[in-house]
């Protein structure tokens, strides 16, 4: 990084962190709105108990979060920007929830086949739209945010939006039981049955999701030079001689693989 862009980035810093510190704990609060652990498994198993439609849900949230970064990190790496390939597929990431939160929030008459395959499109457009925006997403955050400051910057970031998410699982569950959410005596949500609860969830998640998109839209991105053009087979190809060079890396995959194995299912 030059004189000049470390400037930028340092001149914009304070900015930067708060803006994304923000927008990660309304991310938070939103998506734990639509858990892929506790409400998208209820609303699949109102239409079908088989335990293998029940899997398609952590098999299309793993393989879209993790396989369209290999093809990808090749692309952004020729950009002098991630913010906006970043905007644009985070974009799609979060529009999914918008469709169903209308389509549910109006009444499904569907048959149950139609709509658990409307529900996985949507969802695995969501996944595989979060996995493609993961790799600019965190190229993004270690541009604007200065090195030094990583550590504090995820730290602040995860533990707002660990609180936002278990207030957003709270509010969840009382829409899920049909209960009233009333705040200073002002009725902020009314009592949904089934599928209209679930609506009404993929709606509050939409809608905190484009507050936090405005964050993102907000965080100013100093332009760095690309590195130079790389067919996506040529980053592939040379990772046994990567591995082989970088025991860091190394130890650093092996332990991601073990975390993987470990919630394998989940």
């Amino acid at each position: 990084m030059s004189e000049v862009t470390a400037a930028f980035v340092a001149r914009h810093a304070r900015r930067n962190f708060w803006l994304n510190v923000i927008e990660g704990g309304i991310f938070m609060f939103g998506i734990s709105m639509v858990s892929r652990f506790t409400v998208l498994p209820y609303f699949v198993s109102q239409y079908s108990q088989a335990n293998w439609i029940q899997g398609l849900l952590p098999t299309i949230a793993n393989t879209g979060w993790l396989l369209p970064g290999l093809f990808v990190a090749p692309y952004i790496a020729q950009l002098w920007t991630r913010k906006m390939p970043m905007l644009i597929g985070t974009f799609f990431e979060r529009i999914p929830w918008l469709f169903m939160g209308i389509w549910l929030s109006m009444g499904n008459t569907l048959a149950p086949s139609t709509t658990l395959a409307m529900f996985f499109g949507l969802y695995a457009m969501h996944m595989f739209s979060a996995g493609a925006t993961a790799i600019p997403w965190q190229d993004f955050i270690g541009r604007v945010i200065p090195e030094q400051r990583w550590g504090r910057f995820f730290g602040f970031q995860s533990g707002l939006g660990s609180l936002l998410g278990v207030a957003g699982a709270t509010v969840a569950t009382q829409v899920l039981a049909g209960q009233v959410i009333t705040i200073g005596g002002v009725d902020l949500v009314g009592s949904y049955t089934f599928p209209f609860n679930i609506g009404v969830l993929s709606l509050i998640c939409f809608g905190c999701l484009v507050v936090s998109f405005v964050f993102l839209v907000l965080t100013v991105e100093p332009r760095i030079p690309p590195q130079p053009k790389q067919p996506i087979w040529g980053s592939v190809k040379q990772m046994p001689q990567l591995l082989r060079k970088d025991s860091v890396f190394r130890t650093y995959l092996l332990a991601r693989t073990g975390i993987s194995l470990g919630i394998l299912g989940h």
